[in-house]
């Protein structure tokens, strides 16, 4: 999950709002400033099973509190299906067939 406090709502409106395109530079904001600085945890670090993360503002920039998920997986911890599949490939359907022809 994703929380931003108060300040760090009021920071992105004022840095993506411009007078005379409107909001739309928030959306590039948004990208630089909060997207881009978490894809690195969510996919290696603290976020890489889940958690939460609190946007706040420290010394006029955003800054993150990364709470990393410590509940256990469902399943009582057995690998799934999908894991399996990353890892291992998907199952042989066995021999490939043709393609049936159609008469048109």
């Amino acid at each position: 999950t994703i929380e931003l406090d108060v300040a760090a709502r009021g920071w992105l409106a004022k840095k993506g709002y411009d007078p005379l395109f409107g909001a739309r530079p928030l959306s590039r904001v948004i990208q630089e400033h909060v997207k881009k600085p978490l894809a690195e945890e969510l996919l290696f670090g603290k976020l890489a099973k889940g958690g939460a993360v609190k946007v706040t503002v420290k010394d006029n920039e955003l800054a993150f509190d990364l709470a990393e998920d410590k509940t256990p997986p469902k399943g009582g911890g057995k690998r799934g299906a999908v894991d399996k599949v990353l890892e291992t490939g998907p199952e042989p359907d066995g021999p490939e067939k043709e393609p049936a022809l159609v008469e048109k």
